[in-house]
Parts: structure tokens; C-alpha cells; sequence
């Protein structure tokens, strides 16, 4: 008999992804650095190998926005199912004896890449003179990851493996999510279209992420207790950008008195965060934004471990 708690353990899929999803998240952060597993390439990397010469035969300016639109929902027609087969055909690698755990696991750390993202920042925050934008990207930049590469991954993963997570990734890629900044929609008619299925995708684990960070000022000296208002503040028309960026950005910004760019355009496109918040950040905004990522890194941390311990309980009967 192998006991209560291996059978809990092989009877839970949730259960058992989110502790394989807990075991990449560990691989990336203790080796994810370019030196070794950032040596290997980001699964948005591989998939961009498929979005580029698409977008590149698909997306002409010659074309009318009508044809752009029709084009791109072909795209989503055909491409998520392949992602989705694709990520079913992933699933079953956990089941390989001895080597499917570890090599999915693999896979999962190149599909979040949060230590390669803060390592890049860290040379920024020990940049002398940085401008202030720059820094401002950054915190933006450190807010979105922990969002879109742990959250949100996470809830995908650990509803439906790598058959949720790989279309969410493919969406991401090709709206350019990891280069993205502010909240507004892309320019292009071609891009706009995969946002509402981005949104459908990202926006639980948005929402998640961003209660959380309405929780971490309680951690951290200084930032506002008051970031919940972030959540319901609708001080920009948030529906004319992308919801699953919009609100995390807004909860982060009344949480650290921050205000971020609507748009690439800077103040053309207006402003997410209380109308006193500061637009023209230091290095040490950029200190305390780190800060309070790690405080909402530590309370996700726990959310997952009180989850794995609830199924746990659930399943062997103890609940």
C-alpha cells in the first residue's frame, strides 16, 4: 500500500501540478541566471519562432483593417488547438518514470525566466545617473513578471498543465507581453485582436496577483495600505487597454505612490495610479518596489503552500 499521502498525492491533478509548478519555480530562481538555465531559451522565445514568420506573411500594412482583423482570428483558430495538443503531449512527460518530473520541471523554469528578468534589473538599480523613466520601467517592469510568470502561469498550470499554459504563452508572445509597458492596446489592428483571449487567459491570475499586492503594504514600511483602491480605481477608461495589465499596474501604483505611462507615449496616453503619484522615480523607488515585489512574492508563496495543503487534506479525507 502506498499510504494516504502518495495516494492523495497521485489522485489530486491540481495538487500535483502546483508542486511541479513549485519545483520550476525553485529551478528558476536558484539557476535560472544567464550563466546557466538562462543559457537555454525562454519558451516565448520558441514559440516567437512560430509567431514572427506568421505575423510577417499575415500582418501587411497594405492590408484593410477588416482583412488584419479576419487574419488574426484565423491565426487563434488554428494555432491555440495545435498549442493546446502540444501542451497535452508536455503533460504526459510527467508521467515518464524518474526523468518526467525533473524535465518538466525544466520546461516550466524556462517558461516563467523570473530570475533572468532580475538580474537585468539589478544591473539597472546599480546604474549611476539612471533617468527616471528607465527606473520607472523597471518597477513596472519587476510588478509584471511576478503577475504574468508566477500568477498567472500558476492558476493555468495548475488548472490544466501545459495545455493551458501554452497558449497563454503563445498569446503573450505575440502581443509582445515581456517588452510590453503601460496598459493600452497595441497600435496594430493585426495584434489588438489577441487581446480579448489574452485578457480571458491572464486576467484570474491578474486579479489574484493584484489582492496580493493590495496585501503586501501590511510587510513593507512606507507603501500605502490604501493599494486596494488600485483595484477599483477608474481613473483612466481601462477598457480601452488591456484589464489584465491595467490592474495589477493601478493596485502597484497606490500601493508605492506611483503613477506608469498609460501607453508607450508617456503622458499623451494619461496615467495609472493616484493623481498625487510620482511619475519621476529615484533609485530608491526602484529599492522599494523590490521590496514590496518580495513581500508579495513571500505571501503568494504561502498561498501556494496553504492550497497544496487544502487539496491535500481534501483528498486523503481529513478535511
Amino acid at each position: 500500500m502506498r499510504g494516504p499521502l502518495i495516494n492523495g498525492l497521485a489522485a489530486t491533478p491540481y495538487l500535483g501540478w502546483i508542486l511541479l509548478f513549485g519545483l520550476g519555480l525553485l529551478l528558476d530562481l536558484l539557476f535560472g541566471g544567464k550563466s546557466l538555465l538562462g543559457k537555454l531559451p525562454h519558451v516565448d522565445d520558441l514559440l516567437g519562432g512560430v509567431c514572427t514568420p506568421v505575423e510577417r506573411r499575415l500582418n501587411r500594412l497594405n492590408r484593410s483593417a477588416a482583412t488584419l482583423r479576419m487574419r488574426a482570428i484565423i491565426v487563434q483558430i488554428v494555432l491555440l488547438p495545435l498549442m493546446c495538443l502540444l501542451g497535452g503531449t508536455l503533460n504526459k512527460l510527467g508521467d515518464i518514470a524518474y526523468v518526467g518530473a525533473p524535465l518538466s520541471a525544466l520546461v516550466l523554469a524556462r517558461s516563467i525566466g523570473i530570475r533572468s528578468c532580475w538580474d537585468e534589473l539589478k544591473a539597472v538599480a546599480q546604474q549611476e545617473g539612471a533617468k527616471p523613466h528607465v527606473i520607472r520601467g523597471a518597477a513596472e517592469t519587476l510588478a509584471m513578471v511576478h503577475v504574468r510568470d508566477w500568477v498567472c502561469n500558476l492558476l493555468l498550470f495548475a488548472v490544466g498543465g501545459f495545455s493551458l499554459l501554452l497558449p497563454f504563452r503563445f498569446l503573450a508572445t505575440t502581443l509582445g507581453e515581456r517588452e510590453a509597458s503601460g496598459a493600452a492596446r497595441p497600435e496594430s489592428v493585426f495584434h489588438r485582436t489577441f487581446v480579448p483571449l489574452f485578457d480571458l487567459l491572464a486576467l484570474p491570475g491578474a486579479i489574484t496577483a493584484s489582492l496580493i499586492f493590495s496585501l503586501a503594504p501590511v510587510l513593507v514600511p512606507g507603501t500605502n495600505l490604501s493599494a486596494v483602491r488600485g483595484l477599483i480605481s477608474s481613473s483612466l477608461p481601462a477598457f480601452r487597454g488591456i484589464l489584465s495589465r491595467f490592474i495589477p499596474l493601478s493596485t502597484v501604483a497606490y500601493a508605492l505612490n506611483f503613477s506608469f505611462a498609460f501607453d508607450r507615449k508617456g503622458s499623451g496616453g494619461g496615467w495609472i495610479g493616484p493623481e498625487a503619484g510620482r511619475a519621476q522615480l529615484v533609485a530608491g523607488d526602484l529599492r522599494t518596489t523590490t521590496l514590496y515585489i518580495l513581500a508579495a512574492g513571500s505571501l503568494t508563496l504561502l498561498a501556494m503552500l496553504m492550497a497544496s495543503a487544502g487539496l491535500l487534506l481534501v483528498q486523503t479525507g481529513k478535511l
